[in-house]
């Protein structure tokens, strides 16, 4: 009796061998991979001629290949600027009034030279943080986590930069983002299709203009028709030219430009950048300005011709001498 028993027991334990030895010639033999992603600039730009010997803990689990570009791979020759209209908070030249909300302000964004819009395949690129902070959401994002939680007072959206994918509510979208010098870039054409944004683009100035959902876009009566970047050690000069697009002549003292950093030391508007002192501005007259902006920063720009654009009566900004 006992000797049966044994060779029961060694009965299973070699049928036990006899399905490992199955498994893992399986395992390793006939198991298809067909998504790989793979976080790293130090990896080729294909696998053509590479050998992947191990695969640990790989079973169902998504393994994605993502090479990432590099910044000369990007040509910002295209001239594109980008015009936001939205809700703004004016706090008043240098902090100094009540926080007051502004709807409907189109103002031109200009960001640090690495952090322009830019256009590949087809779509206009811009950096997550960047266009997070110009819709006015905040970003929840751990070191190593795939998962960027990004919110404001009405929604709650979650990215997942793996599956290159964003749920809001019970919606996934997918997002073609761009990986580049660690810093990720968002389309904003199917950024907007998320959060029911719009998005325009005008052919004649090279603009997209985006159009928060809920907020209505004011033309304004002149136009930045060229931007130039000039980069230094620690800050870009742009240069942009200001057309007088409005159809009227542009009586002096009219023309107003008023602009200020976000992201540095100030976040309102304090005071008028440029204005007409001394002329009157003909019909499509080109006006240039120039002015800085320094990393990790942006400069918003609003143009427009006092009396005419309405959205320029509620900025709390210094007139000096306006009449």
């Amino acid at each position: 009796m006992l000797g049966n028993l044994m060779h029961m027991k060694y009965f299973i334990i070699i049928i036990l061998c006899i399905c490992a030895l199955v498994f893992l010639y399986y395992e390793n033999n006939l198991i298809t991979v067909t998504e790989i992603i793979v976080k790293s600039p130090d990896l080729p730009d294909a696998f053509d001629g590479y050998k992947i010997v191990h695969l640990s803990d790989l079973h169902s689990s998504l393994f994605v290949f993502q090479p990432a570009m590099k910044a000369d791979d990007i040509s910002y020759d295209d001239d594109i600027k980008l015009l936001y209209a939205g809700p703004y908070v004016d706090y008043g030249p240098f902090k100094s009034s009540e926080p007051k909300l502004l709807e409907n302000i189109p103002r031109y964004i200009f960001p640090y030279t690495d952090q322009r819009p830019f256009i590949k395949d087809g779509k206009t690129y811009l950096p997550l943080r960047l266009i997070f902070d110009i819709l006015g959401y905040q970003v929840h994002w751990k070191k190593d986590d795939d998962s960027i939680t990004i919110y404001n007072e009405q929604e709650k959206m979650i990215l997942n930069t793996s599956t290159k994918t964003i749920t809001a509510g019970d919606k996934v979208f997918d997002v073609p983002l761009l990986l580049m010098e660690n810093r990720y870039f968002i389309p904003l054409r199917d950024f907007s299709k998320v959060t029911g944004d719009s998005i325009m683009w005008d052919g004649d100035t090279r603009t997209v203009i985006y159009v928060k959902k809920g907020s209505s876009f004011i033309k304004p009566s002149v136009t930045i028709t060229k931007v130039e970047y000039k980069k230094g050690r620690y800050s870009a000069e742009v240069k942009c030219i200001i057309k007088n697009t409005s159809g009227e002549i542009i009586p002096q003292n009219k023309l107003v430009a008023v602009m200020d950093t976000v992201g540095g030391q100030s976040l309102t508007f304090a005071t008028d950048f440029y204005r007409n002192r001394d002329k009157d501005i003909s019909i499509n007259e080109l006006i240039p300005v120039s002015f800085f902006v320094d990393r990790e920063t942006y400069k918003i720009l609003i143009v427009g011709v006092y009396d005419r654009d309405s959205y320029l009566e509620g900025i709390n900004f210094l007139v000096g001498d306006l009449p």
